[in-house]
């Protein structure tokens, strides 16, 4: 999901999520990756991409003050008061937040000659190599077309495990600002009403609004049958016009509804990638840098021992 909408410039892809279904057998898992990660591993082909990025990004963690006035990433071995100036050595990873992969990527388009946006498709491929898993295709949504496609099925029932009573700027401009009130237990939530529950994050943790916005889709993929898929695919269709940017191809698009209408919600497994288990340290500024042999591990695991045995070990996080 991207957090593109009125007042905001440019567009980060804050909500990443990947989603695997078994056209067999409907089983299916969510994985969700932190907006924060960082050196985060690449393919072959991209490992000397980044290195002016990754330049910048020093001096910039060198320079960047945090909230008591020092250095973020200050490392200061010799002890004389001033930041050392490391010598340079390229991590050979990509050295910003994910977040910031397609902002840095959206112009590859000799990369990605065919793509509708080579950002997403360049995203697609760090994603893919970190979780070593192959991933077919993209989609990318903004806060309104959001809103549009939770209206499009009926709105979603979502669990709520504490209040939320919130609001949050509008998705479309000139509209209404996104507000939920809603207490523990389940809860029926319209377009705006599950915007403002998925994108709140003050009094939490970006690791809370991931797990709120994994388990937002999970229902909504799981909750519509497929005849009410089919019922509301010309809605979708022209949110996807309009709202989603993806590489399915259209022929294909009718499949994927009918396999969503297979998805029980029992076997789908939910695993967001959050430290401190799936991290491997921080860097000087902070941030976490993924455990990749882990993050790898469970991913096999679920997709190996299907969704309801990894659920039943208690990676899924929405019961």
């Amino acid at each position: 999901g991207g957090d593109a909408g009125p007042g905001r410039e440019g567009l980060r892809t804050d909500s990443m999520n990947v989603a695997t279904i078994d056209l067999g057998t409907g089983q299916a898992a969510l994985f969700g990756l932190p907006r924060n990660l960082k050196l985060v591993p690449l393919p072959d082909r991209f490992r000397k991409s980044f290195v002016e990025l990754e330049e910048r990004v020093i001096e910039r963690d060198l320079t960047d003050e945090d909230e008591d006035g020092y250095p973020d990433a200050w490392i200061d071995e010799d002890g004389d008061g001033v930041p050392d100036e490391p010598e340079f050595e390229s991590c050979e990873c990509f050295p910003d937040m994910l977040n910031t992969v397609h902002q840095t990527t959206e112009d590859w388009f000799s990369t990605y000659p065919y793509s509708p946006d080579p950002g997403l498709s360049a995203l697609k491929e760090v994603v893919s190599y970190l979780l070593d898993l192959h991933i077919d295709y993209f989609v990318m949504v903004d806060m309104a077309g959001f809103v549009d496609v939770i209206d499009a099925i009926g709105g979603v029932d979502v669990l709520v495990k504490e209040p939320y009573h919130v609001t949050v700027s509008a998705p479309k401009e000139g509209g209404p600002k996104a507000t939920v009130s809603v207490e523990p237990g389940m809860n029926h939530l319209d377009g705006l009403e599950a915007l403002a529950f998925a994108r709140w994050r003050r009094g939490s943790s970006d690791y809370h609004r991931m797990r709120r916005q994994r388990c937002l889709v999970r229902a909504a993929a799981t909750q519509t049958n497929t005849l009410e898929l089919i019922r509301a695919f010309p809605t979708l269709l022209d949110v996807m016009e309009e709202r989603v940017t993806t590489d399915i191809p259209i022929d294909f698009l009718p499949d994927l509804v009918w396999a969503a209408g297979l998805v029980d919600i029992d076997d789908v497994a939910t695993v967001g990638f959050v430290p401190p288990r799936y991290n491997n340290g921080r860097t000087p500024g902070g941030y976490p840098i993924p455990n990749v042999d882990r993050i790898r591990s469970t991913v096999r695991n679920v997709i190996e021992n299907g969704a309801v045995a990894q659920s039943s070990t208690g990676e899924s996080e929405c019961s």
